[in-house]
């Protein structure tokens, strides 16, 4: 039993909370650092064998998936509940006297007003009028006061005002918990999808039913040629039932479709590449920057579409650069491949043609591509969830202050106490002003 106590105590405690907290904190970060589900090969390439090891040993190659992670939100979890759960019956008990009188030496006559912690002042007529005007709602009653010759009653009232106030630590509890579930969850459970093309194309959104059709791409440039947004005109299908959904999505203004995200990512350069054999056009492809072409008819050689320079001009010292986005001298850069081997690497100008034996390599009509990216969080509304309940919990801990007054009779007046909480110097303070301010003073 004394193992047990021990064990919820420990599993309870802020101390413990904190530390876990502060572990999963690193671990966002690192998830956020270093790039998530790639293979051993860029690790390596980008860190060196060593480091790539450790993130592949630490699982920091799938963060949120890593049994760690995993592990410190499930005991984060556990750790904030019982600690709900503790303070739930003292916090029970303490609603429901709220309304009570304090301890005896607060109103007793066995001790003298002024030393009661709580004493604010006398008030000399219609309580009811005082309390309403502070705020208060009222609860009237009677305490048996014990002394040493005889018992007596003695008539009280009682005001008090922002209860609610007493559940503040206990839904921001809530709220944190709501939050630390549905982020790791999320993180756990969410698909990300990348979908990139031209204007006219239609592309499947992963290894979903869906398909991304983008219609329209503009690029919305500045006074100074300075791209001020990039906007995509989508339609996105269901192909199993048919169900179109059309948006425009702008950089940081997303669209929700199909119950997904879509985000305008990125741009870049495409090109229509013609690949003609002994003269006669074989074929005719638009392609984006960084990808390849397969000649048809020769599955071993690739011509690939390495980078596009609008306005071309070649520095002995950085290479080739282009001096501004406008297309004032169009250059084409290219890789072939044949076998795996490179066969070569060079520009060619708009209007210039490469030659490979008997093939004919030409390229023209340079063009924006976008970049779409998808993402599908089940968690997304779990999350708004637990930041509008920590918000509310914060608000309640921090401006909600409970406040409790209570007017004992004697003679034909009243002595005023009271108890503000944290601001109870604060609430003595407006109590005094009210008693004076509308001659409440006896």
């Amino acid at each position: 039993m004394n193992g047990f106590k021990k064990f919820y105590k420990f599993i309870s405690s802020m101390k413990l909370a904190l530390v876990l907290l502060g572990l999963l904190i690193i671990g966002c970060v690192i998830g956020s650092v270093i790039p998530q589900g790639q293979i051993m090969k860029l690790y390596q390439q980008q860190y060196g064998d060593r480091t790539a090891g450790l993130i592949m040993a630490l699982s920091l190659d799938d963060v949120f998936h890593s049994w760690w992670f995993v592990a410190f939100t499930v005991i984060l979890c556990l750790n904030l509940f019982t600690c709900s759960i503790l303070r739930t019956p003292a916090l029970i008990k303490r609603w429901k006297s709220f309304g009570d009188l304090p301890d005896e030496n607060s109103i007793s006559n066995n001790v003298s007003v002024e030393s009661s912690p709580h004493y604010i002042g006398r008030l000399s007529k219609d309580p009811e009028a005082f309390l309403k005007s502070l705020g208060f709602s009222r609860q009237s009653g009677t305490k048996q006061s014990e002394t040493k010759q005889t018992e007596t009653k003695q008539s009280y009232i009682v005001g008090v005002r922002h209860k609610a106030g007493l559940l503040g630590p206990l839904i921001t509890h809530i709220g944190v918990l709501l939050l630390i579930l549905g982020f790791s969850f999320g993180q756990m459970t969410k698909v990300e999808y990348t979908v990139y093309g031209l204007p006219g194309d239609a592309k499947q959104i992963g290894d979903t039913d869906y398909i991304l059709q983008i219609d329209d791409f503009n690029i919305g440039l500045r006074a100074d040629d300075t791209v001020e947004q990039y906007t995509s005109d989508i339609t996105v299908r269901n192909a199993a039932t048919g169900a179109k959904e059309s948006a425009s999505v702008s950089v940081n203004a997303p669209a929700s479709l199909f119950g997904m995200k879509f985000f305008q990512n990125s741009t870049g350069w495409a090109a229509d590449m013609h690949i003609l054999e002994n003269g006669e056009l074989l074929q005719e492809e638009a392609v984006e920057a960084g990808n390849y072409v397969t000649v048809s008819d020769k599955t071993d050689l690739q011509i690939g579409f390495m980078a596009f320079y609008p306005d071309y001009h070649y520095d002995r010292e950085k290479g080739p650069l282009t001096l501004s986005s406008k297309l004032n001298n169009p250059a084409y850069l290219y890789i072939v491949y044949f076998q795996g081997s490179v066969l070569g690497m060079n520009t060619l100008m708009e209007g210039e043609e490469l030659t490979i034996d008997e093939y004919t390599v030409t390229f023209d009509n340079p063009r924006n591509y976008t970049l779409i990216q998808i993402k599908k969080d089940s968690f997304t509304y779990f999350v708004l969830l637990g930041g509008v309940v920590l918000l509310l919990g914060l608000f309640l801990s921090l401006y909600v202050q409970p406040e409790k007054i209570w007017l004992k009779q004697e003679g034909d007046g009243y002595l005023v106490f009271g108890s503000g909480g944290k601001s109870g110097i604060l609430f003595a303070d407006r109590v005094k002003a009210k008693l004076k301010g509308n001659n409440y003073e006896k």
